[in-house]
């Protein structure tokens, strides 16, 4: 109950195949976190269809790739308008979902109410020099508890050294 994971991997197929995994696991262990964004796969490149196709969307729901998705499907409906006015508010909708997206995974690393982040090497690093981020660790504290990096040895030993930085075990 006390523990906040981090779990990394190399590539984006490879961090959801990770993320898949453990939802489908939360979901026989019949998790009540699942549902209610404790469990997320961080970033933009998560494969929504994957999820979608494993019956896991809960894991994306806030995070960059279903702001991605909003996007996508906004953008699609653009052609059908006939008035400028209807073009006009859907552009000003997709300029306002892209204007937050990049805080969707910052919002899953720091919320302690998120308790297992799935997310690319790539992605975890850049929050190590985050300052909020910054700030937990020199005092002493970390993000996580615990951090699982999937295929570390593909990963620089200082990449490894970083990212253990975010966890306190």
């Amino acid at each position: 109950e006390h523990e906040r994971i981090l779990v990394v991997s190399t590539t984006n197929r490879a961090t959801d195949a990770v993320a898949i995994s453990i939802g489908k696991s939360a979901r026989e262990k019949c998790y009540g976190g699942l549902n209610s964004g404790e469990l997320l796969r961080a970033g933009r490149g998560a494969s929504f269809q994957a999820f979608q196709n494993a019956n896991l969307e809960a894991m994306l729901r806030g995070t960059e790739s279903n702001v991605m998705c909003q996007i996508d499907e906004l953008a699609r409906q653009l052609p059908v308008f006939d008035s400028w006015e209807e073009k006009a508010l859907t552009r000003n909708q997709i300029a306002e979902l892209r204007a937050r997206s990049g805080d969707q995974s910052k919002r899953a690393f720091i919320d302690p109410a998120v308790r297992v982040v799935v997310a690319t090497a790539f992605k975890a690093m850049r929050f190590v020099d985050d300052e909020i981020v910054r700030r937990i660790i020199e005092n002493g504290e970390a993000p996580f508890t615990t951090i699982f990096i999937d295929e570390a040895g593909l990963i620089s030993r200082a990449a490894v050294a970083a990212l253990s930085l975010l966890a306190s075990r």
